[in-house]
């Protein structure tokens, strides 16, 4: 097919001649072509027509002139021959013009063929992908955008602002990457909160450059919430295992302590002192505190704030435990206040405390173990008298029976004597046994 060119030529003669000398290798044509042949007084004629013929796909313009041209006049034409034409010169000059235009083509259906398959891969992205303009307006918006938006009730954000669909903002938002690209011309990225689609967006901004000047900008949003929620549970976990571990130090701590101690409140004042390193811990027995009150009146664990307690502003937002503890003759509570526990810190403190119970049972035990054991010495040490004071008495009325009793009266004391020594003698089986229990109580 033959390149086609229109002619603008105001004299007839010259138009005809130009367009036989033409012809013979070009179509010359009135609708579409592929150049514009036009001289000076039909190019101010036409003017805005021949600016509208520039501002699509390039079309070249040769100007037919008699004189120097205006620098104004550059801005319509891409090419001049001066008159008188030589054919020659003609010919190249057109050659060269309609091969640039023919060039101009192929990029424009390599372009449209690349914006396709872009588009097909945009629309196959399963992350939010935009193609915006310099001044914020959405020229495109893959599916996945257009599902999330849907769901808000957003069913076509072309032609919207950006900033004004996805932030409810009259005005870009200070962390948008767009900004930033805008300032430094090469591709940016930021993390930021998408308010619209509620969540955690990575957003990288690509610029578009046509001959120099920024066209359109590629906006791709990746959903890092999910990895944003893992990241906080993760926090969290190692934050309760740290403060797991630390319990479990205090545990040991105490319990190597309740070991050693003998005093029931000198064990109460190492928990107290422990528990202080986790949050606030004390021994009251202010009923005027609801947590207090209610520990004492269950004589139950009590866990929890109420708004009738006047501390309730202050402790509404953390873990109270209120544990009922009777030392001596008070029933008082150990009172222990820190941040939110999860549950499995919360029942290694209530085993903590249930321990104190059994400390304090077996502390008593021990006491009362002592005061058996020196009542048990007290009776071996009254049984070892005991038995020296009736032998001695005894060896005398013997003494005394061998000299003075008749032989029948000596031998009925023989035999009141000898029951009497056996009595003695289980009391000394008796002293033995009862030094080997109490050998064996205070190992």
């Amino acid at each position: 097919m033959k390149p086609k060119i229109r002619i603008e030529i105001f004299g007839k003669a010259n138009r005809r001649l130009l367009e036989d000398f033409l012809s013979e290798k070009y179509e010359i044509s009135e609708a579409e072509f592929d150049l514009l042949i036009i001289d000076e007084f039909t190019l101010k004629m036409r003017r805005e027509e021949v600016e509208k013929i520039r501002s699509g796909t390039f079309l070249p313009v040769l100007l037919v002139a008699r004189e120097r041209l205006e620098e104004e006049v550059w801005e319509l034409v891409d090419e001049v021959i001066m008159i008188p034409i030589q054919k020659a010169e003609l010919l190249k000059r057109v050659e060269a013009l309609l091969r640039a235009r023919m060039q101009a083509i192929e990029l424009e259906k390599h372009s449209k063929m690349l914006e396709l398959e872009l588009g097909a891969l945009f629309e196959s992205i399963g992350n939010p992908v935009l193609i915006i303009s310099p001044n914020f307006e959405i020229i495109y918006a893959n599916r996945k955008t257009k599902e999330l938006l849907e769901a808000i009730g957003i069913r076509d954000p072309v032609g919207l602002k950006c900033h004004k669909v996805f932030h409810g903002k009259d005005q870009p938002v200070e962390i948008c990457p767009v900004n930033a690209m805008l300032k430094s011309g090469k591709t940016e990225t930021r993390e930021m909160e998408v308010q619209a689609l509620g969540g955690s967006f990575v957003v990288t901004t690509t610029p578009i450059f046509e001959e120099g000047k920024l066209k359109k900008i590629i906006h791709i949003a990746v959903d890092v919430s999910p990895l944003r929620e893992a990241e906080k549970e993760l926090r969290s976990l190692f934050s309760e295992i740290s403060r797991l571990n630390e319990l479990l130090r205090i545990i040991y701590r105490v319990n190597r302590q309740m070991v050693k101690k003998h005093d029931f409140e000198e064990v109460l004042s190492d928990l107290v002192g422990e528990l202080s390193k986790l949050g606030e811990c004390c021994l009251t027995s202010n009923k005027e505190r609801y947590c207090v009150r209610q520990a004492i009146e269950s004589n139950e664990i009590f866990r929890g704030c109420s708004e009738e307690c006047e501390f309730y502003a202050e402790h509404k937002d953390k873990q109270v435990i209120a544990y009922p503890l009777k030392t001596n003759s008070d029933m008082g509570v150990l009172l222990f206040i820190s941040e939110r526990l999860r549950e499995s810190e919360f029942e290694l403190i209530k085993t903590l405390l249930e321990d104190i119970e059994f400390v304090k049972e077996k502390l008593k035990l021990e006491k009362e173990k002592i005061r058996l054991l020196e009542q048990l010495q007290k009776n071996i040490d009254e049984i070892a008298y005991l038995v020296d004071g009736i032998r001695n008495p005894l060896a005398v009325i013997f003494a005394y029976t061998e000299l003075f009793a008749d032989e029948n009266f000596r031998q009925r004391i023989y035999e009141q004597i000898s029951k009497i020594d056996e009595i003695i003698s289980k009391l000394d089986v008796a002293w033995i046994e009862s030094e080997k229990i109490r050998n064996a109580l205070t190992k």
